[in-house]
């Protein structure tokens, strides 16, 4: 390949894409953090400036984070994950009424799983503060590979202020556009439905029924994992209004026993939530 080549490929921002995968699967012997001798976990995990967090489990000191026996996970995506990159997980203990107390961490240097293996094992609770009480250990799995060539997506109009959400206008007027895509798809297979229910603005209803409201919209799609609109919604859908918008998943064909990759129905993951 020439030096010139080489360089027009860079400018595009083609390359290898590194794909970071971490599983938290259960915990044991946590520390107690209620007056009832129990604690209801959850673990929050950091990867540089991304952030997910598992499912609460309540009351107990050996949580399990599935449903279906499939472990919650969590995918990071970078170009070139840097050397002294770390994973951070941190245990939390929900409280409804409180601030969430702290029930330890575990950090792990990238450096350690860079081997394009899937590292499976307990990795032991440590404090996260001088002083913190802390008991148990999380059973949890790693894995760092090189992806595919990563070829950048570039994305329409309509697509990029759904997701900056800021212009109800323009969006009202780019649905009405005959070139408008309502089949676009994103990182993850993620289609303008799945993205418009994890919007958290003021005008994240109202796009959510434009979409849906639009004749060329589909919301059967799934993503990678294979979530349908339904599961999305059934998952990350955050605003009390929801009864025009579940109605118009039925008037378009939702279909109610769709199965993703973790053998999951859109019910599953209304359970999901309610576990919050």
């Amino acid at each position: 390949m020439s030096r010139k080549t080489d360089k027009r490929k860079k400018e595009k921002g083609e390359g290898k894409m590194q794909v970071l995968t971490v599983e938290v699967v259960e915990g044991r012997d946590l520390i107690a953090m209620d007056d009832d001798g129990t604690s209801d976990p959850y673990v929050i995990v950091l990867v540089g400036k991304e952030k997910f967090r598992t499912k609460i489990i309540r009351d107990t000191l050996n949580p399990c984070w599935d449903i279906g026996s499939v472990p919650e996970l969590f995918t990071f995506r970078s170009k070139h994950f840097d050397s002294s990159t770390e994973i951070v997980l941190k245990c939390m203990d929900w409280d409804r009424f409180s601030s969430d107390d702290r029930m330890g961490m575990i950090t792990l240097p990238l450096s350690e799983i860079s081997d394009g293996q899937e590292h499976d094992g307990w990795y032991p609770l440590k404090p996260q503060k001088s002083g913190d009480a802390v008991s148990g250990e999380l059973h949890l799995r790693f894995k760092l590979v090189d992806n595919e060539k990563y070829q950048p997506i570039h994305h329409s109009m309509l697509w990029r202020t759904i997701k900056s959400s800021s212009h109800l206008g323009t969006i009202e007027e780019l649905l009405k556009s005959k070139d408008a895509n309502l089949l676009e798809r994103g990182a993850d297979g993620l289609s303008l439905i799945h993205m418009a229910v994890k919007i958290q603005s003021e005008i994240a209803y109202t796009v959510l029924i434009k979409l849906l409201e639009h004749p060329n919209s589909d919301v059967n799609l799934v993503d990678d994992i294979g979530n349908t609109c339904l599961h999305s919604f059934c998952a990350d859908y955050c605003y009390p209004e929801c009864e025009k918008a579940f109605k118009l998943f039925l008037k378009k064909g939702a279909q109610f026993n769709a199965i993703n990759k973790h053998k999951e129905t859109p019910l599953h993951r209304v359970i999901g939530q309610l576990s919050y």
